[in-house]
């Protein structure tokens, strides 16, 4: 009865401190105002370290491929707004039990929580903008980042190691520049790189005359060769078409082999929700296997809200250390709670692409597994 009892008074402290919250007080404003400075501190020094880091990996590349400062300059730039976002819940956990523990250690907790004021009304406002700070990275993420990581990787391909771009995108179809003269556009190419749908070859001689067309509805990859199904090649010449013929399933001499083909992969992280899921449907239609894509579109939703299920489970733990936690305790279990989500995340990813868990629970076990804890621990705080 008695734990019953307190915990009847622990969730009408929690809905009177959610309450209080929506008219802001001085309490709230100063709560606010040192979470900020620790959030803006953090995630400078997360993106300064991040930067270092990478550059640190890709310098041999910029010095092998004589990169201009331009070039490695414009890198980084398009590589900052990914910093950004993955960096926001570890600046977020980070600023979270660091103010709660700097406020413990000023004995300012003691102090609130004898003139009556409940932990709640202290977790409360660091809730919410972690909350706010969510919604921002996935509008953030949706609008800016996806498009960032294209160009990111543009740069990186064509502006330093000089590759010729041999694709590009047009509503989901791929347009490639293939070997012999000949541009190829593929309407849905299976991630393997393997098997495709709608393919449609022109090829050209040296002067730029287009001798043949091969359409296909679908074209497979049998270990050796390409065969083509269901479809038609058309021969050409300076008069128009030369020779017709149509074929239920050929082998034709295509000059790609699968890896080529593979490196032209279009990948989750350079899609916005939109597109990925247009992109999962036409992979279903075709009867292709879209189970990665799944469990990738439901983590881009999962991802953004991780800045708040980091908060709600790192304030428990800033309640609960002492006065003596010191700075350092603080860095130190902000890393682990970090490192211990990050296996969590990425082992359920894993998991869910391998078909061993189902893409929704296995893009959001980490954020259910998590949130759930800290929720029951910030309700099992002693007010």
């Amino acid at each position: 009865m008695r734990t019953y009892s307190s915990r009847i008074t622990s969730e009408d402290a929690f809905t009177k401190s959610l309450f209080r919250f929506s008219i802001p007080t001085i309490l709230t404003r100063y709560i606010l105002r040192e979470f900020f400075k620790l959030f803006s501190l953090t995630i400078m020094g997360l993106l300064c370290i991040s930067i270092l880091i990478e550059l640190f990996e890709k310098i041999d590349d910029f010095i092998e491929y004589h990169a201009s400062a331009g070039t490695i300059i414009e890198y980084f730039i398009f590589y900052t707004p990914r910093v950004l976002f993955y960096g926001a819940p570890m600046a977020v956990l980070l600023s979270t039990i660091l103010t709660l523990g700097i406020l413990s250690r000023n004995s300012e907790i003691v102090a609130m929580r004898a003139a009556g004021v409940s932990l709640y009304s202290v977790a409360i406002p660091i809730l919410a903008v972690a909350l706010l700070i969510s919604l921002i990275s996935f509008v953030f993420n949706e609008s800016l980042v996806f498009s960032a990581n294209q160009r990111m990787n543009y740069i990186k391909d064509v502006k330093i190691k000089k590759k010729t771009l041999k694709a590009f995108f047009q509503q989901n179809r791929v347009w490639m520049r293939g070997k012999d003269n000949a541009v190829i556009n593929i309407d849905l190419l299976q991630p393997d790189g393997e098997n495709f749908n709608g393919l449609t070859l022109y090829r050209f001689d040296d002067k730029f005359n287009l001798i043949e067309r091969v359409d296909a509805k679908e074209v497979r990859w049998d270990g050796a060769r390409w065969i083509f199904i269901n479809g038609k090649i058309r021969k050409f010449s300076t008069n128009g078409i030369m020779d017709e013929k149509e074929f239920d399933a050929i082998y034709y001499n295509f000059s790609e082999d699968p890896k080529d083909l593979k490196m032209v992969e279009k990948k989750s992280e350079e899609m916005n929700i939109i597109e990925l899921y247009n992109y999962i449907q036409k992979l279903k239609n075709a009867g292709f296997n879209a189970l990665r894509y799944i469990v990738d579109l439901h983590s881009k939703v999962s991802n953004s809200l991780v800045s708040f299920i980091v908060a709600l489970f790192g304030i428990p733990f800033s309640f609960r250390s002492g006065r003596d936690e010191g700075i350092v305790k603080g860095i130190g279990t902000s890393i682990v709670i970090a490192i211990f989500f990050v296996l969590v995340f990425y082992i359920g990813i894993s998991l869910g692409r391998a078909g061993i868990f189902p893409p929704f629970f296995a893009a959001w076990i980490g954020n259910l597994l998590f949130g759930t804890a800290g929720f029951y621990m910030l309700l099992s705080v002693k007010q």
